[in-house]
């Protein structure tokens, strides 16, 4: 956006999209109403969790010898390096599939039971072994 920066698209000078300005009554005014009471002060708010609309859960299972973690998670590849580290065995072995997720806000960040469910799998022979947690 800088004078003399290389135009990116010509369509768009000064390589702006768009400029958006949103503005919604007159605070100038309105801060002189009378009666306005100003509230300051400290507050505290209890520490929360912000609850997403799909629970944590997953699968898992081996299959030609590669176990295959279905997740519902925002970091695919670091759930394969860390269920590979956690059962020992090369990140090529394990696969995982990511389903479309819709409201995470980032709290599927984590790997959670994603190595717990791979290696109980690697128990019961390969077969499918799920994790799903419930809101209780």
């Amino acid at each position: 956006m800088e004078p003399g920066a290389p135009q990116l698209h010509e369509a768009y000078p000064n390589n702006i999209l768009k400029h958006t300005d949103m503005k919604k009554g007159d605070y100038q005014a309105a801060i002189r109403e009378p009666g306005l009471i100003k509230v300051e002060g400290w507050y505290e708010t209890p520490t929360v969790q912000h609850c997403h609309i799909e629970n944590h859960g997953c699968f898992a299972y081996e299959e030609n010898g590669r176990i295959t973690v279905v997740s519902s998670t925002q970091i695919p590849h670091i759930i394969r390096r860390v269920v590979g580290q956690a059962l020992g065995r090369p990140w090529s072995d394990i696969r995982v599939v990511k389903p479309y997720i819709g409201g995470g806000f980032g709290n599927k960040q984590d790997a959670l039971y994603e190595p717990l469910c791979a290696w109980c799998s690697t128990q019961v022979h390969g077969r499918c072994v799920r994790v799903d947690c419930s809101r209780e």
